[in-house]
């Protein structure tokens, strides 16, 4: 069981009005208060804390909430709207069978209400692998990619795993720490890209870069590869930045 926390923030901001006209709720989300001549704004607002982008999740996650104002549900959202759950009652704590969702990346979304005004928050991707397993890399998960100044043999980092039986689908995610570097992950069969063959290869500007394989049947049981290289070495000789891979392998 994996807790998560998550602010749903609601933030009040009074406008004031006079005479006698009342306010009412409308699109813009403004709604008469009680004495039905002073109008609040309700900003609804929701994110996940403590759970990264494409970090791996199965079997059933709870998620606590955290909240602020008037907010009286909250939900966790999929991939086209589907709800995985829900809570009403403070502390709002949300539990989530991962079962519930396909096996690969799914999109997870914050939905806050007050019960007018109904906040959704930033889309947060998480890799679902109940039917699989996170790979033990032969190397550490974290590595250190210093590139030299000039020509040079080896900066790349690689990292090697045996594969096992019954796997489809390769789901990698490399994650940096010098926002200066643009990294490619590249997957494949064979000790590395200079004497294996290459099954897939996907760039990215910014941290992380996620690569999705997935054969025409069970993948060859031999050694596999995750390669990570910058795209833009001449942009950063002489600095460096660390490392981290996860793989993970779905049947």
């Amino acid at each position: 069981m994996t807790i998560y926390k998550v602010i749903a923030m609601s933030l009040a901001l009074a406008l004031g009005a006079c005479g006698s006209d009342n306010t009412t709720a409308d699109g813009a989300g403004v709604k008469a208060d009680a004495g039905g001549d002073v109008g609040t704004r309700i900003e609804l607002s929701s994110k996940f804390k403590g759970v990264e982008a494409y970090t791996g999740h199965k079997g059933t996650v709870t998620i606590a909430v955290e909240t602020f104002g008037g907010v009286n549900k909250v939900e966790l959202l999929a991939d086209g709207g589907k709800v995985l759950a829900s809570a009403t009652t403070a502390p709002f704590d949300l539990s989530w069978d991962t079962s519930s969702s396909d096996d690969g990346i799914v999109k997870l979304k914050l939905r806050s209400t007050d019960g007018v005004i109904v906040h959704t928050s930033d889309e947060l991707p998480v890799i679902v692998y109940n039917t699989g397993q996170r790979v033990t890399l032969k190397e550490s998960a974290e590595q250190e990619m210093t590139i030299p100044v000039g020509p040079a043999l080896e900066f790349d980092l690689k990292w090697h795993w045996t594969m096992p039986a019954d796997v489809t689908r390769i789901i990698a995610v490399a994650w940096w720490t010098n926002a200066a570097f643009k990294t490619d992950l590249a997957l494949g069969t064979g000790e590395c890209p200079d004497n294996g063959t290459e099954a897939k290869r996907v760039a990215s500007d910014t941290s992380p870069v996620v690569t999705e394989y997935k054969g025409s049947a069970a993948l060859t049981k031999v050694m596999w590869f995750a390669h990570v290289g910058p795209t833009n070495k001449s942009e950063v000789e002489g600095q460096k930045t660390k490392v981290s891979t996860h793989v993970y392998l779905l049947r």
